[in-house]
């Protein structure tokens, strides 16, 4: 009698984690399954490994030579009996009661072919560092899949062998993009949908993906959207007209005005298509809708020509007449101020109301807090914070990804998150301490729903570079007092804040306060060895004794008259005596010099961004220093788990997650 469910295995050069992979699926609660091991010619020990296991439902096959895991899982599905397939990686775990959720959804949704799960992230130590989920909605899994991504976990689905025999198997032609292509084929015979909840462990590697790989990978994306696009249009497509719409999506700092014009052109048609399928629910049809609003919106705020701008809203209104009846969660003209979740009284901590006139928020005991030029204000005027507000209004854009053209902040950002920006999509986000904006921009275009805050009027800032965006809420409110009930954010982030706060100890409590169960909490910090020269001291001290309006203007006559000198130092060449001087002026000179760590930033950009610093370093109030050990013993005093804190330079960054 044939089992159940085929699981598919391929192995190469995997002897760190397989015992953890095989033993996770022999361990689950639903034992009704084949397990089939291909070893694609491994080098290292996988053999010796799996010929120590002896359980019957291990069918083990060896290929005489390396063919790829493409080849190795159809290889795989040749061999499989099961009624369902389960997909499972080498270096992965299975949560023992996945096969069972999955077969038991699978047996009552007869019209789904394809099952996915949400994962948890682990690092190569096994450690969690955060979760990935998507769409559940087969309409909405579709709508993403026209656009250049891949809205399914390959290792976690569970699929019907029947559907897969239809389209037969994995095209081997793919060597990247393998399971994006087969959603894509799959989805025009079948329904495709993810559990919400987590069943798989995924380990991301350090390993960094080649550029040729990225550009195959890219290419194989863009093919495969365009296989399903023709069949969704019912026209003909060259694929070399979706190069663009593909760079838009993928790539947005490289992609140029035409580009999202055409994605717009593209959305616009695919988004009218969908909305005429009688066979989508109106859940799907909503969602799809509120995410072509954001998509759109995202468009218009990577265009400055007005003509660009024309075009796409042009693009927008056709889509919009589609809508027909169909609700908006949020509409591109509107901004209603209102959170996504309840505003509480900082005082009394009872849920806030909107006044009939939309200016200011209410509690029931008489409280209130009033909404100054569409943002709601949670503090008092004067605040120790107050030259960031000014330093901030005045360089508003500097730091902004979307202004110097370069992904320096999103590179930053990424790399506090461990290495995963995809760790925020359709996740509740806290910014505490966010500035002009320069993460926020970079949360939203990757999908995060951002509550954003800042003690200063750098909120003005923020609010004007982000403006009236779907998924973006922003307040002036203090750290130690945001206006909401404890544990309310999936994700938290605070980057080049806490050491300007009056303790950072206390600051770094009340981020843990708002990190729900499970939740992850990420920051940086200024460590020993910031570069705070005696020149820099002796000023810092003086300035503290004047107006925030003379500090800035002296910042700024100082920087108009040293930086000829940084900017000589860097144009003296390469030799020694050179670098000897470029090595040792910084240490002398009061002013920031990003030459070495930023030097695609033009001349403009340099100096804007060292008057910036110096302004920030020399002016504000507090300018705490703390090791990484000082931190982690502070986030085990608050009851954090899977503590990371490393240095990075100047900083210690910090990622923690609040138990279960």
């Amino acid at each position: 009698m044939h089992p159940k469910i085929s699981v598919i295995m391929p192995v190469y050069n995997s002897e760190l984690y397989l015992r953890q992979a095989v033993e996770s699926v022999l361990r689950q609660t639903y034992t009704d399954f084949e397990f089939i091991i291909i070893d694609d010619a491994s080098t290292d020990s996988c053999a010796a490994i799996l010929q120590e296991y002896r359980d019957e439902r291990i069918r083990y096959a060896a290929n005489k030579q390396n063919i790829g895991v493409t080849r190795s899982l159809n290889r795989a599905l040749g061999l499989a009996q099961g009624e369902y397939i389960a997909r499972m990686d080498a270096d992965d775990i299975s949560l023992p009661e996945r096969f069972a959720t999955q077969v038991s959804f699978l047996d009552t949704h007869p019209e789904i072919g394809v099952l996915g799960t949400a994962a948890r992230l682990i690092d190569n130590e096994g450690k969690a560092f955060g979760e990935v989920r998507y769409p559940g909605e087969h309409g909405y899994l579709r709508w993403i899949l026209c656009f250049f991504e891949n809205p399914i976990i390959h290792p976690s689905v569970m699929m019907r062998k029947s559907m897969i025999e239809q389209i037969t198997g994995y095209d081997e032609t793919r060597r990247t993009a393998q399971d994006f292509h087969l959603w894509c084929r799959l989805a025009k015979i079948t329904h495709l949908a993810n559990l919400p909840d987590v069943f798989l462990s995924i380990r991301k590697h350090d390993a960094s993906v080649s550029a040729r790989r990225m550009k195959e990978e890219h290419q194989n994306s863009l093919k495969n959207s365009w296989m399903l696009l023709m069949d969704i249009l019912k026209e003909d497509i060259y694929v070399e007209n979706l190069q663009g719409p593909c760079r838009a999506i993928r790539t947005p700092n490289e992609a140029s005005e035409k580009d999202f014009v055409q994605l717009a052109e593209l959305m616009s048609k695919v988004g009218k298509v969908t909305l005429e399928d009688d066979a989508l629910t109106e859940v799907e049809k909503c969602l799809i809708s509120q995410d072509a609003i954001i998509r759109f919106e995202k468009m218009l705020f990577h265009v400055q020509h007005k003509s660009s701008q024309k075009e796409i809203l042009k693009w927008v209104e056709e889509f919009k007449q589609a809508l027909n009846n169909y609700s908006l969660p949020v509409s591109l003209q509107e901004n209603t101020m209102k959170s996504f979740i309840t505003l509480h009284c900082n005082q009394h901590k009872i849920p806030l109301f909107l006044n009939e006139d939309n200016n200011q928020y209410q509690c029931v005991k008489g409280c209130i807090y009033p909404i100054i030029r569409n943002i709601p204000r949670f503090i008092s005027v004067d605040n120790y914070s107050q030259s960031f507000g000014l330093q901030w209004n005045r360089f508003r854009k500097t730091q902004l990804d979307s202004s110097t053209g370069l992904p320096i902040s999103r590179d930053r950002l990424t790399h506090c998150l461990g290495g995963f920006l995809e760790l925020v999509r359709g996740k509740l986000v806290l910014e505490a301490g966010c500035g002009t904006g320069r993460f926020t921009e970079i949360l939203l275009e990757a999908g995060a729903n951002v509550f954003a805050c800042d003690i200063s009027s750098a909120v003005e800032a923020n609010y004007q570079n982000i403006g009236k965006r779907p998924g973006y809420f922003i307040c002036q409110a203090d750290i130690l007092n945001i206006p909401l009930l404890p544990a309310q954010f999936e994700i938290v982030i605070c980057l080049g804040v806490i050491q300007h706060t009056p303790s950072p100890e206390t600051t770094i409590a009340a981020l843990c306060s708002q990190v729900k169960p499970g939740g992850l909490l990420v920051f940086d910090h200024s460590t020993y060895g910031y570069p705070v020269t005696s020149s820099r001291q002796r000023l810092r001290s003086f300035l503290f004794k004047r107006s925030r309006m003379f500090s800035l203007q002296l910042v700024n006559v100082m920087i108009v008259m040293l930086w000829p000198l940084h900017w000589l130092v860097w144009k003296l060449g390469n030799f020694r005596l050179a670098a000897n001087i470029r090595a040792k002026f910084p240490t002398i000179s009061s002013v920031g010099d990003y030459h070495a760590s930023y030097p695609l930033l033009t001349p403009d950009l340099l100096y804007l961004w060292a008057m910036l610093d110096r302004h920030n370093t020399l002016t504000n109030v507090f300018k705490h220093i703390r090791s990484a050990e000082e931190i982690a013993k502070t986030l085990i005093d608050c009851g954090m788990v899977n503590i990371e804190a490393t240095y990075a330079g100047n900083v210690v960054e910090v990622r923690a997650h609040k138990p279960l």
